[in-house]
Order: C-alpha cells, then structure tokens, then sequence
C-alpha cells in the first residue's frame, strides 16, 4: 500500500469486525497498532472514485483486466474476483469532471471495448459488492488486431493516424499520442 492512495477492503464475513491503524516511527517503520486515529502526514493525496463494477456482453476468463483510461491516461485496472466483480480505485489530483472510458484486456491484448462512459466524481463509489455497476462491452473484431488501422477507444475507426492527444487502438494496442 502507498501513502496517499486509497483502497478498498472486501469484507465477507457478517460479524462484526474492527479495524486498527498502524502506528508508525517517524521514519515509517512499523511499529504495532492501535485503535486511535493514524497520525496525519505531510502528503499530497488526490481524491479517488471507487467503482464496484461487472461486465456485460462478453464472455471473461480467468486473468481479464479491466482497465480505465482519462484520455490518454492509464488510471486504474482490475482482475475480476471469484464473483467476477471488478474493483476499481481511480484517484485523481483535480476534482475536475473528466470523462473515463473502459477497456477489457486478455494477455495484453484489447478483448473488448465498450461506448460506455462514466464521468470522474470525486469522493463517489459506484456499485457495491451485491449490486455492481454493469459495464456493457462490445467484442473486438478479430481483424481489428492486426489490420493497421487506428481506432478510438471505444472502437471506432478512425481515417487516419490521429494526431490529436489521447489514447488509441492499433493492432489490438492501446498506444498513447502524447502531442
């Protein structure tokens, strides 16, 4: 875990459960735990969205990512859990409402993608554990991986090599234009 970040815990279990912050030296070690509030650092943090999110319209396996992408920024991914829901953790350093679009990779390579797009909420979580938040993809055509052509992320084709910065598809790829 990283200062600054936040997480997610999932929890199964219905008795109660209690929760104790580390305590730490000044330089970091860990020393213990306590129930008291953990000591406030120095640090800049960004805002996160949390996500609790399922896929639909295609079939997953074992291992898929599902990733989340603010233009031409990788922010977060996720492997499905034993429920097949995915947790996503999405921090930002801006409270700005930025459009995030989703991707569903098998061994590096782009499965699906979808039209879909969620809008950055700072300090909100969509879905829960027992009601995620369902994502509807659309399968990559075959031909799309190898073909040459460029595609947005979502999927659609493009005439050219774009020149405006963002992310792209290319033979089954997520390559970044970063001008």
């Amino acid at each position: 875990m990283e200062m600054g970040k936040g997480y997610m815990i999932k929890r199964q279990a219905d008795d109660i459960a209690t929760f104790f912050y580390p305590l730490y030296w000044d330089n970091n070690r860990y020393n213990g735990s306590t129930s008291a509030m953990a000591p406030r650092r120095a640090v800049s943090t960004s805002t996160t969205m949390n996500i609790v999110a399922s896929v639909e319209g295609v079939e997953t396996e074992l291992g898929d990512v599902l990733v989340v992408y603010r233009g031409a920024e990788r922010m977060a991914e996720a492997v499905a859990d034993d429920e097949q829901n995915y947790y996503l953790n999405i921090g930002s350093d801006t409270n700005s409402d930025e459009t995030l679009t989703f991707i569903l990779e098998r061994d590096d390579q782009i499965l699906a993608t979808t039209g879909s797009k969620v809008t950055y909420e700072a300090d909100c979580v969509l879905g829960t554990p027992d009601e995620p938040t369902a994502i509807n993809f659309t399968a990559v055509d075959p031909a799309m991986l190898n073909d040459g052509k460029w595609y947005t992320i979502s999927g659609i084709e493009l005439p050219s090599k774009p020149a405006t910065r963002g992310a792209y598809i290319n033979n089954g790829k997520v390559i970044f234009i970063n001008k």
